[in-house]
């Protein structure tokens, strides 16, 4: 008799396929709600748009204080262009939990693309507030203020970046 074994990616297939029919209760156990998860990622991946929405949105039904799923649904939504779906659902994040530094870079580049530079600069700030040595964070901040004309403090903010160990683009 041979034995069959799955790796992670004969695993995500299978999962993705339950989420497809429906059958899946993410909350039913651990084990299988970090099987759905992972399937909702591996949609993602494959550029399975719309149905990681709907997966991602079935997740928030069953969970709808997880700010890492309105997190990784808004950058989903980021690909989509469906700028003012993802800036819901990172503000929806940052109410479960204030201090999600991501959620606020995450809003911070959306509000940027969007040429809303003061608020754009005011979640990169919030960010560097929870946490001042994160290099990427300075990066945002000096791109928004690259879009604002603001040359120097732009530098500045590189600088300080490049400091923290960012490098130069």
């Amino acid at each position: 008799m041979k034995t069959i074994r799955l790796g992670f990616h004969g695993l995500d297939q299978i999962a993705i396929m339950f989420l497809c029919l429906g059958s899946i209760n993410i909350c039913a156990i651990p084990t299988q709600a970090q099987s759905s998860m992972k399937a909702l990622k591996t949609h993602s991946e494959l550029k399975q748009n719309q149905q990681a929405i709907d997966n991602y949105s079935k997740a928030l039904q069953a969970n709808p204080k997880d700010e890492k799923t309105y997190c990784d649904r808004g950058s989903l939504y980021v690909t989509l262009k469906e700028y003012q779906k993802a800036i819901d659902d990172y503000c929806q994040a940052l109410v479960l939990n204030p201090k999600d530094k991501v959620a606020y870079c995450n809003r911070g580049s959306v509000y940027a693309e969007q040429k809303e530079y003061e608020k754009a600069f005011d979640d990169f700030s919030k960010a560097l507030h929870l946490d001042p040595k994160d290099g990427k964070i300075y990066v945002g901040r000096a791109k928004v203020y690259e879009a604002m004309g603001k040359h120097d403090l732009a530098k500045r903010e590189l600088a300080k970046a490049e400091k923290l160990g960012m490098k130069k683009d």
